[in-house]
């Protein structure tokens, strides 16, 4: 679990997904406000931090999402509702 970061919310994750959230609120709050230029900014930042022939050529980026990636998963509070959903049943041939 990483302690109380960001704002004080502790998760935990493993790889790119978020296998638990301490209060799935405020998370969502903070992500429907995220500016793209705030991430322009220190996108710019970074990269004048460590490619350094930025300045001496006097060059900027046009910084572009070439993919974005939309999470579509549902979130179950109590691990036993999804015992139920994912009973041999309950899952089309085709995932099988």
């Amino acid at each position: 679990m990483h302690p109380g970061y960001p704002k004080g919310i502790n998760y935990q994750m493993r790889d790119n997904a978020f296998l638990s959230i301490s209060d799935w609120e405020k998370a969502q709050q903070l992500s429907d406000h995220i500016r793209v230029e705030d991430l322009h900014q220190v996108l710019d930042i970074l990269a004048n931090r460590y490619c350094p022939m930025i300045k001496k050529l006097h060059v900027t980026y046009r910084w572009s999402i070439m993919q974005v990636e939309y999470a579509t998963d549902i979130v179950f509070r109590d691990p036993e509702d999804l015992k139920f959903l994912m009973m041999p049943s309950c899952i089309p041939p085709s995932i099988l």
